[in-house]
Order: C-alpha cells, then structure tokens, then sequence
C-alpha cells in the first residue's frame, strides 16, 4: 500500500502478485495495473508534448479524463498553441498558423479562425500576383486581379488607380497622335468611364489625320493609318486605301 501511496505502481504490482489471494491483493493489484497504465500514458503526453507533437499529447492527456492535472494539462496546451496561432498570423505565418488551428478541432473558435486565415493567405497571395501582373506590364490582368478581391485591404483603390494611370496615358497618346496605342489602351479599360466613346472619337481622329495627309500628300502616312482603319473595317477605310495605293503606285511611276 505505501507503494502505491508513493505511486511505484511496478513495484506494487510485483508485492500484490507475490501475495496471490491474500486479502484483497488481487484487487489492489489491478487497481495498481490500471495505475500504471494511468501513469505511463501521463508521461508519454508529456513526451509528446516535448517533441512538438502537440495534437497527440492534447489527445492522450484528454483520454486520461480527470487523472491528475490530464484535463488542465489538455487546456493548457490548446491555449498556448492557440495563442502561437495567433503570433504566426502576426508575423505572417498564415500556413503555420492554418496548421495550428486545424489541430486544435474543435477549442473555442478555432475551427473558424482557420477558414478565415485560409481565406487571409488566399487573399494575400491574390494580391501579391496583381502586384507581380503589374510590375509585368499586364494591367488588364492587374485590374481584374484587384477587381477580384473587391473588399480585401486597398484592392478597390489600387484597380481604380491603375485605371486612371492608364486612362490618363490613353488620353495622352490621343493627343500625341498615336492612335492605335492609345486605342489599345481604351479597349484594355473596358467600361471604365467613357473609355468605349474614347475608342470611337480615336479612331475617327486617326480617319481624319489620315485624310490629312493625303491632302498633304503624304501618301506613305496616310496609308499606314488607313491599314490600321482597314484592319478595324472601320466606314469606307479598305476603299480609301485602295486609292492612296493607287496615287502612290502612280507616283512611283512617275519618278521612274
């Protein structure tokens, strides 16, 4: 009995074996056996608990039920890791910190801190691509990336500054008289403002300049526009080529 008081399970055991049925010993020596089990199982938690297997020794210590300190051990555990959860999304450990939660299950609200730290990561990694789009030179591809994460940090504002930026570098090249760069710009932007009236009053400029330089008799220039307008069948362009082909074959003709 003094053995088991002092927790020697083992060696209670082998005192309790000795005695065979003597008195209660072999009742005290089951008793002691289940102790032992108890006990052993206590020390591999807290082994498991060493070695960082932190979901294990959460399990074992809550398969002990009430025996010694299992239950608070169990709750200890959980709180820390939790809380280390919380440090991961801090730094900016969201896998790290999706890990610890889900090996929590079911403590507190840990179950829904996951699904929203996957839905962190998701978003966060989402952005860094529209970042990388960007710097790439792929602003459509940047703009419908931010437009994706509507709400998600400055997203809305980003998409809404690259639409200027390049709106503004449209407008630009309009007035700079690079049609068909600022017409590819207009069309990248969608329905961004008037973006579709902008791309109809640029390519009726290019007409128009193109007109110009036939009666200027740059013929050359004229009909670089003109392939352009032709491409985009846009009115009676394919016919006004044929004609400023034409004036220019006869040119040629003539110098020779």
């Amino acid at each position: 009995e003094k053995m088991m008081n002092d927790e020697d399970f083992e060696g209670a055991i082998a005192e309790f074996q000795m005695l065979g049925s003597y008195k209660e010993s072999k009742k005290n020596l089951n008793l002691a056996k289940q102790e032992l089990t108890k006990q052993n199982a206590y020390k591999n938690a807290e082994q498991l608990y060493k070695k960082e297997n932190y979901k294990g020794a959460i399990q074992q210590f809550a398969e002990l039920g009430e025996y010694k300190d299992a239950a608070n051990r169990k709750k200890e555990i959980q709180a820390e890791r939790y809380k280390a959860a919380e440090d991961m999304i801090e730094s900016g450990d969201f896998e790290g910190a999706i890990a610890e939660f889900e090996m929590l299950g079911s403590y507190e609200d840990a179950k829904q801190r996951a699904e929203d730290t996957i839905t962190e990561l998701a978003n966060k990694t989402a952005y860094e691509e529209a970042e990388e789009l960007l710097a790439k030179g792929d602003y459509t591809g940047a703009i419908h990336a931010f437009a994706k994460l509507k709400d998600y940090k400055d997203a809305a504002a980003r998409e809404k500054e690259i639409q200027e930026q390049r709106y503004e570098e449209a407008d630009k090249l309009a007035d700079d008289e690079d049609f068909e760069s600022a017409i590819a710009i207009f069309e990248e932007l969608g329905n961004y403002q008037d973006s579709s009236d902008r791309i109809t009053a640029t390519v009726q400029a290019e007409y128009e300049k193109a007109e110009q330089f036939y009666v200027e008799d740059k013929l050359e220039e004229s009909e670089q526009l003109l392939e352009n307008l032709t491409a985009r069948e846009y009115q009676d362009s394919q016919k006004y080529l044929a004609y400023v082909r034409a004036a220019i074959a006869q040119e040629n003709k003539d110098y020779n």
